[in-house]
C-alpha cells in the first residue's frame, strides 16, 4: 500500500555526514546482517515482527510475567537503513539469553500512585495550614513528605514499555530524560496554577507515553531536544543525542505504519508525532548559547520554550502534511492536544502571515467587553494611557481592529502588573493565554473592515493608516508579548516592512503626518529600536528627527516623548532602555 505521506530524514547524503548518525546507521546495518534469519525460521514464527495487541500494555504494566526467553514488554523491533535509497527495513532480533534479560521490579504501580507525586503541592498546602506559622511550612516536615520518583511511572520500572531497543545503557538516559520532562520541560510548555512537582500536564503526558508508542517516542524526542538546546555540547548531551536519534528511527516506523493503515480521522497521537518531527531540526540540535539573546528583556521571550521553537525551522513538507492531518481530524478544535495550535502560531509569526488554522479555544474568549470604555477603566490605575484608543478606534468601525487593540492592551496591562507587583506563578498561565490570543488576532488582522462594516467608508488613505497600525502592532508584539529570537530575522523583516509601508503612505497622502503625528512617532520609535542594523535604523532616526521638528518642536526631554509613546502602546520595563538610546543617538546626531 502506498504511503499518503512520506517522512524520510536521511534522504540527502549530506545529512549522514554527522558522525553520530553514521555510527547509528552502520550499527543497525551490521546488526541486521549478523542476526538475519532465513525464510524457514520466519515461516515458523510469522508474528515475530508484529506488535503485541494494544491491551498488552496494561497487562505488562500490571506485572504480566515474560514468556520464556523474552524480556517483559513487547517483542524487540529495530530499524535498519539498507541500500542506496535508505529504505527502512524491519529487523527481527534474536532473543537475548535468559541470563541477560532485563527484569522489571515487583509490580507496585497503579494509577493511584500518580497522585502523591503529581499532587504534591496539595500536601505542601496542608502542611502550611497545619503549621499556621504565617504561611511558612516546617522544612523538616516538607522533606518528610514522600515524593515517588517519576522515572517509575512509565512501564512498571521498565522505562521503555515497548522494548524497542535492547541496549542497557539507554535505560539510565531514559530515566534522566523523563525526570527532566517532569521537572522542567512540561511545566514550561504547558504551565498551570500548580507547582512544578504537581503540574497536571505532566500527569497527562506521562499517561499518554504509557499507552501510546507514538506519544512515547514523540515526547521523549521533544524532551531530549530541549535538553540539548539548553545545555549545549557536553558528555551527557552526547548520550542524549544518541538516544534521540534512535528514538527518531523508531518514531518514523510507527508513523509510517499509522499512515499506511489510516482509516478515518487520524489520532491526536499521530498528529502530535508529526508535529514533533517537524519541529526537530534534522541537522542536529544547536545550542542555546549559539543564538544571540535579544536586546529586549521581555519575560515572554522564553515562556513556553518560545526561544527554542522560534529558532528552529519547520520543514515545509512536514507542515503541509500536518495541516492535512488536522483537516482530516475535523479542525484544530477537535484535537485535545493544543500544541498544534501553538505551532501554527509560531510558524505564522515567523512569516507575519495569517494563521493557517482557525481560532483555537485554547486562546480563550474575549476577556474584556466590546466597549472601549471598559479598557479605559482597566488602564486607569497604570501608566498605560488610553488616548490611543480614542482617535484610532473612532476612525475605524472594524470590530476586528477594536478587538485586536483591546487584546494587546490587556496583555500589556497584565504583563506590566506581573513585572511590577511580582505576581504569583499561578497568574503566569493566564498571562500566556492573553499574549497568545493577542498575537493570533494581530496576525489575522488583514483589512480595516469586517463583513458587517460599510466598505464604502474605508478610503485608500484609511487603508494606509490601517497598514501602519497593523505592522507596528506586530513589531510591538515581537518585542514585548511574543518575542521570537533574533536568529529568526523577524525583527529586520518587520522593520523593512514598516519602512516601505510608511514611505508609500506618506508619498501618496502627505496629510497623514498632520492627522496622526502620535501614531507616526510611535511607529518610527518602534521601527528604529526593532532592528539594530545601521541602514534601517538611520532611516527611522531621520524620520523621527524630522517629525519632532515639524510636529513636536516643544519636545526637548525624553519624558515628553515617553508620555506620547505611552499614550499609544508601550511597556517601559521592556522598551525604555533601547528607546532612550535611540533618543540619545538622535539628539547627538542632530546637533
Amino acid at each position: 500500500m502506498s504511503t499518503p505521506f512520506i517522512f524520510v530524514n536521511y534522504d540527502n547524503p549530506s545529512q549522514t555526514k554527522d558522525r553520530a548518525k553514521r555510527q547509528i546507521i552502520s550499527s543497525h546495518i551490521g546488526r541486521f546482517y549478523r542476526n538475519r534469519s532465513g525464510p524457514s525460521r520466519r515461516k515458523e514464527n510469522p508474528t515475530a515482527n508484529n506488535l503485541a495487541p494494544e491491551h498488552d500494555i496494561d497487562q505488562l504494566s500490571a506485572g504480566t510475567p515474560a514468556r520464556e526467553g523474552q524480556a517483559p514488554g513487547f517483542p524487540h523491533h529495530g530499524l535498519v537503513v539498507q541500500g542506496p535509497r535508505h529504505r527502512f527495513v524491519e529487523q527481527q532480533r534474536s532473543p537475548r539469553p535468559q541470563e541477560e534479560v532485563y527484569r522489571s521490579p515487583s509490580p507496585t504501580y497503579d494509577l493511584e500512585s500518580l497522585m502523591p507525586l503529581l499532587d504534591y503541592h496539595l500536601e505542601q498546602q496542608k502542611i502550611r495550614e497545619a503549621e499556621g506559622n504565617g504561611g511558612k511550612p516546617n522544612e523538616s516536615r516538607l522533606r518528610s513528605v514522600w515524593k515517588p520518583c517519576p522515572l517509575t511511572l512509565v512501564g512498571q520500572g521498565r522505562v521503555d514499555p515497548f522494548a524497542t531497543y535492547a541496549v542497557d545503557e539507554d535505560y539510565s538516559q531514559i530515566h534522566l530524560g523523563i525526570d527532566y520532562g517532569v521537572q522542567r520541560f512540561w511545566p514550561e510548555v504547558a504551565p498551570n496554577r500548580h507547582s512544578k512537582t504537581g503540574n497536571s500536564s505532566a500527569r497527562a503526558f506521562l499517561m499518554q507515553m504509557k499507552t501510546s508508542s507514538l506519544s512515547y517516542f514523540s515526547y521523549l524526542i521533544a524532551i531530549l531536544t530541549n535538553y540539548e538546546w539548553m545545555h549545549g555540547e557536553n558528555p551527557r548531551s552526547k548520550r542524549h543525542e544518541r538516544l534521540r536519534l534512535r528514538s527518531e528511527l523508531a518514531l518514523f516506523r510507527y508513523i509510517r505504519e499509522a499512515l499506511e493503515t489510516l482509516d478515518g480521522p487520524p489520532s491526536d497521537e499521530l498528529i502530535g508525532a508529526v508535529l514533533v518531527l517537524g519541529s526537530n531540526p534534522p541537522g542536529g540540535v544547536p545550542s542555546r548559547k549559539s543564538s544571540p539573546p535579544s536586546r529586549f528583556h521581555s519575560p515572554m521571550a522564553d515562556a513556553q520554550i518560545l526561544d527554542q521553537y522560534g529558532a528552529f525551522i519547520f520543514p515545509a513538507t512536514h507542515w503541509k502534511a500536518l495541516l492535512q492531518l488536522v483537516r482530516l481530524r475535523g479542525g484544530i478544535n477537535k484535537i485535545e492536544n493544543k500544541d498544534v495550535a501553538g505551532g501554527d502560531l509560531v510558524e505564522s509569526s515567523k512569516k507575519s502571515s495569517p494563521p493557517d488554522l482557525e481560532y483555537c479555544t485554547i486562546f480563550g474568549e474575549d476577556s474584556i467587553a466590546d466597549s472601549p470604555e471598559e479598557v479605559h477603566v482597566l488602564l486607569a490605575g497604570s501608566n498605560l494611557s488610553s488616548s490611543f484608543l480614542d482617535p484610532m478606534l473612532g476612525v475605524f468601525e472594524s470590530q476586528g481592529l477594536h478587538r485586536t487593540i483591546r487584546a494587546v492592551t490587556q496583555a500589556t496591562f497584565n504583563l506590566d502588573t506581573y513585572l511590577k507587583n511580582g505576581s504569583p506563578s499561578g497568574d503566569h498561565p493566564e498571562l500566556l493565554g492573553l499574549r497568545n490570543r493577542a498575537q493570533w488576532l494581530s496576525l489575522n488582522l488583514q483589512r480595516p473592515f469586517s463583513e458587517c462594516d460599510n466598505e464604502d467608508t474605508i478610503t485608500n488613505e484609511l487603508q494606509a493608516v490601517f497598514a501602519i497600525i497593523r505592522t507596528t502592532l506586530l513589531i510591538y508584539n515581537n518585542l514585548v508579548l511574543f518575542p521570537l529570537p533574533p536568529v529568526s530575522g523577524l525583527d529586520t523583516r518587520l522593520a523593512l516592512s514598516l519602512q516601505m509601508t510608511i514611505e508609500r503612505a506618506l508619498e501618496e497622502w502627505p496629510r497623514i503626518q498632520k492627522l496622526y503625528p502620535k501614531l507616526l512617532l510611535w511607529s518610527f520609535t518602534l521601527g528604529g529600536i526593532s532592528d539594530s542594523k545601521d541602514l534601517e535604523r538611520s532611516w527611522f532616526m531621520e524620520q523621527f528627527r524630522k517629525l519632532l521638528a515639524e510636529e513636536f518642536p516643544y519636545y526637548q526631554k525624553w519624558s515628553q516623548v515617553e508620555d506620547c509613546l505611552t499614550s499609544c502602546m508601550w511597556l517601559d520595563a521592556v522598551l525604555n532602555d533601547q528607546a532612550i538610546n535611540f533618543w540619545a543617538d538622535n539628539r547627538s546626531s542632530g546637533t
